[in-house]
């Protein structure tokens, strides 16, 4: 099976580090936020795996042209994927970094996967411009989940305080299937402000659309199933790709990773133990 990696994001990214993750966006200050030059994360995702796996690497126009001697420098060009622009514009959110970049980011990953399914990859691995991530671990669990359920999404944890929430950090699926889910995603009408909630019910839409009517039932059993074999579609990764992640030059603190699930609290009973979470009040 041929696996590609996309690697999108900004040249030089802003904000909260692993570090820092925990402290509420309302309270960020400048003392929370780094300035990241991400070139270093590329270069080592290239130097590990770009002779196993495609690599496209998501740049912005405006980045390339100012960082090209950089690029050149570190090596990156055969990796480059060169992208304006054009998505959806959304109002900043207030705050000391306001900005909302929910259709950017999936905008550059949709190229980037149409630019792998060019070179005939199956499964594809997305990953932040600004994050070292554990890819052959993921593409372990990938392998795993794929050996027991078709047509899934890859995804980092659940969190048990919010049942209908995704994190964006990473995902691995089929490239096929990524590439419908992000096209419809991108084409729908927002749903919700915050991108995890968004892309919860937008990309479950697009393999389990009768459950998705279904989790909007003010009936509370009719909701908890359909929430369910929603999140049969999300399977999870292990608890060490989240434990090892470095965002923006820093490990993620251990306490981030509190009141949530991974692929080892689901090994003894994947249905019993996602059922009885899914059932917990927050």
């Amino acid at each position: 099976m041929k696996y590609g990696l996309i690697v999108q994001g900004p040249l030089v990214s802003e904000g909260r580090t692993g570090e820092t993750v925990l402290v509420p966006a309302r309270d960020v200050g400048p003392e929370h936020i780094v300035r990241f030059n991400c070139l270093s994360v590329l270069q080592d995702y290239v130097s590990r795996f770009g002779k196993t796996m495609e690599i496209c690497l998501v740049v912005w126009k405006e980045d390339f042209e100012h960082y090209q001697s950089e690029i050149e420098r570190f090596g990156l060009m055969p990796f480059i994927l060169v992208l304006e622009d054009k998505s959806k514009k959304i109002a900043p959110r207030r705050g000391l970094l306001p900005m909302n970049n929910k259709y950017r980011q999936f905008f550059s990953t949709l190229h980037g996967l149409k630019e792998l399914l060019k070179r005939g990859c199956r499964v594809v691995v997305k990953v932040r411009s600004d994050q070292v991530v554990d890819v052959n671990q993921l593409i372990r669990d990938f392998e795993f989940y794929s050996q027991r359920r078709r047509r899934f999404i890859l995804v980092s944890e659940f969190l048990l305080k919010k049942k209908d929430w995704l994190a964006d950090f990473f995902f691995v699926g089929e490239a096929q299937l990524l590439e419908r889910a992000l096209s419809r995603y991108l084409e729908q009408e927002e749903l919700f402000e915050s991108v995890h909630h968004d892309i919860f019910y937008s990309f479950s839409r697009t393999m389990s659309p009768l459950a998705v009517r279904l989790a909007g039932s003010r009936v509370p059993i009719l909701r908890r199933s359909a929430l369910f074999w929603i999140w049969k579609k999300f399977p999870l990764a292990s608890r060490s790709v989240s434990e090892a992640i470095e965002w923006r030059g820093k490990k993620v603190l251990s306490a981030a990773l509190d009141g949530r699930l991974f692929r080892e609290d689901l090994l003894v009973s994947e249905t019993r133990v996602l059922w009885r979470a899914l059932g917990k009040k927050a």
